[in-house]
């Protein structure tokens, strides 16, 4: 069995969770966006990390950088890459 995360649980309105459902189902999205959208949907339903990892089918450090990155700075920074320069 899976332990329990420390972090957070990640609050997502009504217009957000609409927003992340329709980009996690886009064909023409980027795809990187389109996996993080699941990841935080997952997220969000409580899901356990592993199994966020197993459903979306990304690595652990992905699933925690999204999530961290959601919860400094909000869900639609979660989905953005961040400046590399």
């Amino acid at each position: 069995m899976s332990g329990k995360t420390s972090r957070a649980a990640l609050a997502v309105t009504a217009a957000e969770e609409e927003m992340l459902w329709n980009l996690a189902r886009s064909r023409t999205a980027p795809v990187r966006e389109a996996e993080r959208a699941k990841i935080l949907l997952a997220y969000a339903e409580n899901r356990s990390i592993t199994e966020v990892m197993r459903r979306v089918g990304v690595g652990r450090s992905t699933v925690y950088k999204c999530i961290d990155k959601a919860l400094a700075e909000g869900v639609a920074a979660g989905l953005k890459d961040a400046y590399h320069r």
